[in-house]
């Protein structure tokens, strides 16, 4: 009996051995990495300083990152063009096309395009802006030909998992916005989110929402960025990620999904200081339903560093955390080395169910 109950021991630990060993591999292959950064705006001091250092420096501080991910994603808040008729506007940004290099030498796979600035030097900035990216083999997101083509969704498959992607803007001019004779940006009216997001939500397995939306230098989101952002989840989508305030905004966790109002700035060759505050969004995504964000604080590469984005330690990593946890509603973050991570998602049918937790809006 003894010799019995001794090989019985050793081949349970033999079964448990193997199953150990086989996991992380089954994780892989059914796992993908996915990094989304606050704005990117290449033009201004930035295109000297590329000159002198090459088109690598505004990312170098945080390359690492960014080749950790299986898709890199950006809101491009300058587009790439040499010619055209400024639209007549307070600000305008334009880089010249060859800068696109940078975007391509930084690992990023996809730019959202759907925002208040693509437009700035009329239809010849949108168009060599995308010309300029597809030439790198980059894809571009909401915005095109006409409003149809605009809404268009990008799906992405990587290691057997299919990701969604949508992208809008809610910002002004309105007069930038598509339809159906005009070339322009995707808008983000309601009618087209209950249409587009339904028609996308079973054919993969992650839903990604982006929305250029709210305030310049605001702090938090507006009613209807709320609205918008609940709705988007209601009707299936995994994540929403807001850009355009340049400030970090409130993160939620509602309805088995995440809300990121507002991702802040990344590169900007601006000397507009709007916050020391920012952060890279990392989800990991699964197939079979349970996903992890991961909130990663830096240093937005503004002047004050130089235009290069650096990753935030010590207290300024703590400060930044604390200031996302504070403002943020429904989300228990887990703090791992310098990070917030929170686990998140479900693939049942989701009903209406408004936040326990109430938000600063108006």
């Amino acid at each position: 009996m003894r010799y019995f109950l001794l090989f019985l021991r050793f081949f349970v630990t033999l079964v448990i051995v193997f199953f150990h060993l086989q996991m992380p591999v089954l994780a892989a292959e059914n796992s993908v990495t996915v990094m989304y950064t606050g704005d990117v705006m290449l033009g201004g001091r930035l295109i000297s300083i590329m000159d002198e250092k090459g088109f690598a420096y505004p990312f170098q501080e945080t390359q690492a990152l960014l080749d950790s991910a299986d898709l890199v994603i950006c809101n491009l808040e300058a587009p790439f063009s040499a010619n055209g008729t400024p639209f007549p506007k307070d600000y305008h940004f334009r880089v010249p096309p060859q800068y696109a290099q940078a975007l391509k030498i930084a690992g990023f796979d996809v730019l959202a395009i759907a925002n208040d600035h693509i437009l700035d030097y009329g239809e010849s900035s949108l168009r060599t802006t995308q010309e300029s990216l597809t030439a790198l083999g980059l894809k571009t997101l909401g915005a095109g030909d006409n409003v149809v083509d605009a809404r268009t969704p990008l799906v992405v498959e990587i290691h057997g998992v299919k990701i969604g992607l949508l992208a809008y803007s809610k910002s002004f001019p309105t007069s930038f916005y598509a339809t159906e004779d005009r070339y322009g940006t995707a808008p983000g009216f309601e009618q087209f989110l209950r249409e587009d997001i339904p028609a996308l939500r079973d054919s993969v397995d992650f839903l990604l929402v982006s929305f250029h939306w709210g305030t310049s230098q605001r702090k938090y989101p507006k009613r209807y960025q709320r609205h918008l952002a609940h709705l988007s989840i209601d009707l299936g989508a995994d994540a929403v990620v807001g850009h355009h305030s340049y400030h970090l905004q409130p993160i939620e966790a509602y309805n088995g999904g995440v809300i990121v109002y507002n991702i802040g700035k990344y590169v900007a060759g601006s000397l507009v200081r709007a916050s020391r505050m920012g952060a890279l969004i990392r989800f990991q995504i699964r197939q079979e339903g349970r996903h992890t964000l991961e909130v990663i604080p830096i240093h937005p590469g503004e002047y004050q560093y130089y235009f290069q984005p650096i990753i935030a330690t010590g207290d300024k990593a703590l400060d930044i955390l604390e200031y996302i946890q504070h403002q943020s509603i429904n989300l228990p973050f887990q703090m791992d080395r310098g990070r917030a991570i929170y686990h998140f998602g479900s693939r049942q049918i989701r009903a209406n169910s408004p936040a326990s937790k109430v938000m600063r809006s108006d």
